[in-house]
């Protein structure tokens, strides 16, 4: 389904934009194994170095950062937490992210302002947006490209881990 030129997966529980093709990834999706061990949680950069991937959240609700460190801590993946967009930049100078898993509504620099300066220095950079706005907000607000999934708040453990999984390559996927 589109909705203002924005593919729309829909699940049970949330929606994944798919900005860049014309073609659901409904199959991908739907075969993404609930692999939660930590030695699938390697992921392996263009330059070919594999290490546990690196994943920057930020949302201004503590709550929702101690919750979505802890469990994504617990699946293998190397967590770093931000209150704000202007931590999250600071942080991200320390080094490279695999994976920016934001909120959309918070004070000072929304998610999509923050997705774009990440996209500026990293275009390859997989965009997780976290709302309890609507899809239509969200596409209203971010240019195609921008957002790579959206999870609808309130969401379950394992739609998190599932949607990762479709935005990382695990190591297995790489030829050796």
């Amino acid at each position: 389904m589109a909705k203002g030129g924005v593919h729309l997966l829909e699940g049970k529980d949330n929606t994944m934009f798919d900005w860049a093709s014309t073609e659901l990834e409904e199959d991908r999706l739907s075969q993404t194994r609930p692999s939660f061990s930590p030695n699938d949680r390697k992921y392996q950069t263009a330059s070919g170095k594999v290490h546990r991937a690196r994943i920057l959240i930020v949302d201004d609700d503590a709550c929702i950062l101690s919750v979505m460190d802890e469990i994504l801590t617990a699946f293998g993946y190397e967590a770093v937490t931000a209150e704000n967009g202007e931590e999250a930049l600071q942080k991200s100078a320390a080094g490279p992210f695999d994976l920016l898993i934001t909120d959309f509504q918070m004070p000072r620099m929304n998610g999509v302002q923050l997705a774009a300066r990440f996209k500026e220095a990293a275009a390859h950079m997989p965009v997780l947006m976290m709302t309890g706005q609507s899809a239509q907000t969200i596409a209203d607000h971010a240019p195609e490209g921008l957002i790579d999934a959206v999870l609808f708040k309130p969401f379950k453990v394992e739609k998190i881990c599932q949607v990762i999984s479709w935005l990382l390559p695990r190591k297995s996927e790489f030829s050796d």
